[in-house]
């Protein structure tokens, strides 16, 4: 579900640091709102900061949100450290293993725009000899 970014109230937060909205912003961009972000019934933000501030950056309006229902400002605190406690980064080798990845990916993509381009020698044996 859609609501306008503006009618969600967002109170102190346990994140201080937002970390890299610009990188997270064109992530959005490109593919779109992976996780919605969590409100209460109240439209308190619950979870998804970060996204949230992602979508202001690109002036958007409205951003995807889930509905909690009822939450005490506990409960709201609660399940706003469970999602940053359980949630779990790649780790360096798995990062490497995928930066590869996408290189390897990077490759294959040069290769295919490569090949339709006209070919350099076609083009030389086509002009009228001088």
């Amino acid at each position: 579900m859609l609501m306008k970014i503006k009618d969600i109230t967002v109170s102190r937060r346990r994140r201080e640091d937002l970390g890299d909205l610009q990188g997270l912003a064109a992530s959005i961009e490109r593919y779109g709102l992976i996780h919605a972000i969590v409100v209460d019934k109240q439209r308190n933000l619950v979870v998804g900061q970060r996204r949230l501030e992602a979508h202001k950056l690109l002036g958007r309006d409205e951003v995807g949100v889930r509905f909690f229902g009822d939450l005490s400002e506990t409960e709201r605190q609660e399940i706003e450290l469970e999602e940053n406690l359980q949630r779990k980064d790649l780790t360096a080798h798995e990062r490497s293993k995928t930066v590869v990845a996408l290189a390897d990916t990077a490759a294959e993509v040069l290769r295919e725009k490569a090949g339709e381009l006209p070919s350099l020698s076609a083009k030389s044996t086509d002009r009228p000899a001088g």
